[in-house]
């Protein structure tokens, strides 16, 4: 993450979010500090491109919402 607040890339490209983040909470702590630091961040496996309206759109009906529950 030191990288990213130095701004020495614009986009992270991962094969799968299983292969960058251990857990969903990791996860969503990186995509977020990603989004405030204007990194964009894709997944190949999932077809995920937040640089893009649409896979913005895509991750945020894939992402769990903090209301709802684990059945």
């Amino acid at each position: 993450m030191v990288d990213a607040h130095q701004r020495r890339f614009d986009v992270v490209v991962v094969w799968k979010f299983d292969r960058f983040a251990r857990s969903v909470s990791h996860l969503l702590r990186a995509l977020e500090t990603f989004n405030s630091l204007g990194i964009a961040f894709v997944s190949l496996g999932e077809q995920i491109d937040t640089s893009t309206p649409a896979g913005r759109m895509i991750l945020l009906c894939w992402v769990p919402s903090p209301n709802s529950s684990a059945a």
